[in-house]
């Protein structure tokens, strides 16, 4: 048999089994996140978040195609010569295949923690912190920007058709996770050379002032992030992975758009990897800070 011919039946298998992994573990996501965010009791909601994040999704079906993946896996092993093998991952990537694929994991963590914490008190408010972690507030944005599919945030220079090796483009990195935080912490975005990551927000109010958090990824160089290509919210820094926030002047959202561009110093060599960003959020200050 065709070892070449192997690796597609392999590849196409373990698509299917990864992609019904994936949507069941959104299922359960769902299910979870309904049941903490209900009204009933702090221990009730998490009992109830725990049964869903536990539920299998292996079925018999499931079973066979991952079955089928690891006996193509031991016969393409058997088959090819040491002049390809010598150059290849010997376990064909199987140490993988039930790598996490949704945020399964990391709530059901969360769950167990929160389960021990002592009081109702420290529970619910524990609870408020997990489900509100994409709430942006009112009138506020968050943006997953390695989202899939495509944040509609994330602004393309060019269509994808006419980049496809991603030099203009963001491309999106992060592709293991683990269940110390959520999925989209894990993902971002980043920019090569002297291109840059852009990122736009419409309908702002024209009233309200607003605070910038941005989830950094880390990377190399030294970036900088403006908004509107007139304010610089940062000055060129080191890259490192943390979340900071930026009061945004009113000046460049009154207009109700914003368009935060974050770039590297030009002319850097290297990789040319920069500007990794996972998530944003704007937010609308304290009512305090609210020009009427």
């Amino acid at each position: 048999k065709s070892w070449r011919l192997q690796a597609l039946v392999k590849r196409a298998y373990n698509d299917v089994y990864q992609q019904r992994r994936y949507v069941c573990g959104l299922e359960s996501v769902a299910g979870a996140m309904s049941a903490l965010q209900r009204t009933w009791s702090a221990d009730h909601r998490l009992d109830e978040a725990k049964k869903s994040l536990e539920r299998d999704c292996v079925d018999k079906t499931m079973s066979s195609y991952k079955k089928r993946v690891l006996d193509l896996a031991s016969a393409i092993n058997k088959t090819l010569g040491a002049e390809v093998l010598q150059t290849q991952d010997k376990m064909l990537n199987i140490q993988l295949i039930d790598e996490p694929v949704s945020d399964v994991p990391f709530l059901l963590d969360q769950v167990k923690s929160i389960k021990k914490l002592k009081s109702s008190h420290d529970k619910d408010r524990a609870i408020a912190k997990l489900t509100g972690w994409t709430d942006p507030g009112k009138d506020g944005f968050y943006a997953a920007l390695a989202s899939v599919p495509k944040s509609p945030n994330l602004v393309l220079p060019v269509s994808l058709e006419s980049d496809p090796a991603r030099y203009i483009n963001p491309t999106v990195s992060g592709d293991r996770y683990h269940s110390s935080h959520w999925i989209s912490s894990q993902r971002s975005v980043f920019e090569l050379y002297d291109s840059s990551v852009v990122v736009r927000f419409e309908g702002l109010k024209s009233s309200a002032k607003y605070k910038l958090r941005v989830g950094w990824g880390g990377g190399s160089g030294e970036v900088q992030l403006s908004a509107n290509k007139k304010s610089i919210l940062q000055k060129y820094m080191s890259a490192t992975s943390s979340t900071k926030e930026y009061s945004v002047p009113q000046s460049e959202t009154k207009g109700g758009t914003l368009e935060l561009e974050c770039q590297q110093k030009p002319g850097v060599g290297g990789s040319g990897r920069s500007c990794y960003i996972s998530e944003m959020w704007l937010t609308v200050e304290s009512e305090e800070s609210v020009i009427v």
